[in-house]
């Protein structure tokens, strides 16, 4: 008869942890699925590869459905060593249409301080995310490695 306790007992726990476990998954679930989407626009940028004392060019687009856009709005800046951010050197062009804008970079005689870390951004930095939902940079992060350079 112990034994026969020991072993419902054990039957028991294992069942409430696993009830446990399913409302903790399907709590984290609906947290991922109720979150609001973006509010600004979506900005699609990847990383670049520049040689040092060699020119860079890349484009980079900002889309939106829902609101107007505008060149003047659209901005690049360079991560610091502080976590904040400065006014990128590079030249932008623009081209597009109220919804969407493609911008053209352009640089010449790449240094190693260009290396590192920059954010596209629309009207102004956003504030960073809460949590981090998965790797890599934020929306509209991307680096810029120089060969030549550490």
């Amino acid at each position: 008869k112990q034994w026969y306790q020991r072993r419902v007992r054990g039957v028991q726990f294992s069942v409430n942890k696993m009830l446990q476990t399913t409302i903790l998954f399907c709590c984290l679930a609906l947290t991922v699925v109720a979150q609001p989407p973006p509010s600004g626009p979506t900005i699609t940028v990847k990383d670049q590869k520049a040689k040092k004392g060699g020119s860079l060019h890349f484009t980079f687009s900002v889309a939106s459905e829902k609101q107007e856009l505008e060149y003047a709005k659209v901005h690049l800046a360079k991560a610091t060593g502080d976590q904040k951010f400065v006014k990128a050197r590079f030249d932008l062009a623009f081209a597009g249409d109220k919804h969407k804008i493609d911008v053209s970079v352009s640089g010449e005689n790449i240094t190693c301080d260009d290396q590192g870390g920059y954010l596209a951004y629309y009207n102004r930095i956003p504030p960073p995310p809460a949590k981090q939902l998965g790797p890599g940079p934020p929306s509209g992060g991307f680096r810029i490695s120089v060969q030549g350079c550490k």
